[in-house]
């Protein structure tokens, strides 16, 4: 072979290989790690208010999950969430690292700083998929777990996942309470301390602090912001459906506030009152 070919082959090969080489280096640095969260418990109330900074930055995603022929949503929602460009994932069991979370079936911000967010896992393989608050803590992020072991005989019935209070907050599993705006997380005071609340959401005072619950022929009541209770008794002709119970609470209890202002739904045998049904929210 001519010699000036032959350099010339060498020297177009040395570029290729120099080219190759510059974009395998680029993909790598291109390429984003993924955030992986160890979540704690969370052990008292608390109130999520980190301020957003200028290196990072919580973000929510809804994926659409459409038929790509149809173009429509075929499925439940999809959620991710990222640290600035960065993937975030939780690690729910220490004891199984493999195990990694990065997609969510439920994710809404709980402050007006955008700082925390409440998410739910997609995860079938207890009662209710589980829930976290993931929060900024200065440049990174930090998932706490919502969850409180319970042994309660009706736990399957009652551990419903989030349910929203109007624009007040989620109920979580009868045992937390988040709200939407100021980022305050509560653990509701359980009337057996071995089990989360064994009873139905019914209703709310108006001012949606006071959260009733129906048990066994009472109406506990949580006023979470305190973590004071409340029992009112149910007589025995009162109905036992719900539906015809809300009828008889607005005719026979009243909604009274206490020395420190707080609303509970007591009995009104001596009390004479025009009511105001709409003090009455379920």
């Amino acid at each position: 072979m001519n010699p000036i070919c032959l350099l010339f082959m060498l020297f177009l090969r040395s570029r290729y290989i120099l080219v190759s080489f510059g974009l395998l280096l680029f993909s790598c640095k291109s390429s984003v790690d993924t955030v992986v969260l160890q979540s704690q418990v969370l052990e008292t109330d608390t109130v999520f208010k980190a301020q957003k900074n200028e290196k990072s930055e919580l973000r929510v995603f809804n994926i659409p999950n459409a038929d790509a022929s149809a173009g429509e949503n075929t499925g439940p929602q999809v959620f991710k969430l990222n640290l600035g460009d960065q993937p975030l994932a939780i690690q729910p069991d220490a004891k199984n690292p493999e195990k990694l979370i990065t997609e969510f079936a439920f994710a809404s911000f709980i402050n007006s700083q955008h700082t925390a967010a409440l998410v739910q896992l997609q995860d079938n393989s207890g009662l209710v998929a589980p829930f976290y608050i993931i929060s900024l803590d200065g440049e990174k992020a930090k998932a706490y777990s919502l969850y409180r072991g319970s042994e309660g005989p009706q736990d399957s019935r009652f551990t419903k996942g989030q349910s929203e209070i109007g624009r007040s907050g989620y109920l979580i599993n009868n045992d937390f309470f988040v709200t939407r705006v100021d980022g305050r997380v509560y653990k509701l005071a359980r009337q057996e301390p071995g089990q989360r609340i064994q009873g139905l959401h019914f209703m709310n005072s108006a001012d949606r602090q006071t959260l009733v619950f129906l048990v066994n022929s009472a109406l506990y009541q949580v006023h979470y912001p305190s973590g004071k209770t409340y029992t009112q008794p149910l007589p025995a002709s009162a109905p036992k459906k719900p539906s015809g119970l809300f009828a008889w609470i607005q005719q026979n209890l009243v909604w009274e506030r206490d020395k420190d202002q707080i609303l509970w739904l007591k009995s009104s045998a001596a009390d004479n009152r025009v009511r105001n049904l709409n003090e009455f929210k379920k």
